[in-house]
């Protein structure tokens, strides 16, 4: 497993990189990446997007093949992207198990979190159906009343792509004009508002977790 620092990016360019390297990925070229980035601000549409998820934003919105619904991403956020092959023998994933790939992947982040300090930080997830009845899932954390990190993944090949948005600092631009994954922009908060962090140790921890849950 190898990890990138890509810094501030723009989301087009973060998302043709993870298109090229699930790609290398699949030909077994490079060994399972991490990606952590930030972005310029930008609403992505994930497939379980509603009508009614985006009203009055007024930046670029890209539509997506992840799970989830409409979010923001910004550049006051943490963006974690796994590269990570399901077709291969695991320590402690199971091959080819979506559900289990993304529970572990919440649990590293989680772990990261509560292990920094933020103790009462949850994980919920919504249950809901589309007009055609197909089930809508809404994976997030949350702490003190506030979702502060949401998740979205796609596989290709079985390769994993997209993947989770921790807010760290808080960024008045956030969420404005959308229903982020369906709640109101109330909701949603950021790491700063509940107490004091350090950035690089949250990379830190997430670094020791990811590789205690996604191998």
């Amino acid at each position: 497993m190898e990890f990138q620092d890509l810094g501030l990016i723009d989301y087009e360019k973060a998302l043709a990189l993870q298109e090229s390297l699930v790609e290398q990925r699949f030909k077994k070229e490079i060994k399972d990446q991490i990606l952590f980035c930030s972005h310029n601000p930008v609403v992505t549409l994930g497939r379980s997007t509603q009508p009614e998820d985006i009203s009055g934003w007024q930046g670029p919105v890209f539509e997506v093949r992840r799970g989830g619904r409409a979010t923001y991403h910004g550049p006051n956020q943490l963006i974690i992207y796994p590269i990570i092959s399901l077709d291969q023998k695991f320590k402690t994933l199971r091959p080819k198990d979506i559900m289990h790939f993304l529970t572990s992947f919440e649990k590293s982040v989680l772990d990261s979190l509560f292990e920094i300090g933020f103790e009462n930080i949850t994980l919920k997830e919504d249950v809901a159906f589309d007009s055609e009845g197909r089930k809508l899932l809404n994976r997030g954390l949350w702490c003190q009343g506030k979702k502060v990190a949401a998740f979205g993944i796609a596989v290709r090949r079985w390769v994993t792509y997209h993947g989770c948005a921790i807010n760290l600092y808080k960024d008045p631009q956030a969420f404005q004009g959308i229903q982020p994954c369906g709640y109101k922009t109330s909701d949603v908060g950021s790491l700063e508002e509940i107490q004091k962090f350090e950035e690089h140790e949250v990379v830190r921890l997430l670094k020791t977790n990811i590789q205690k849950y996604l191998v």
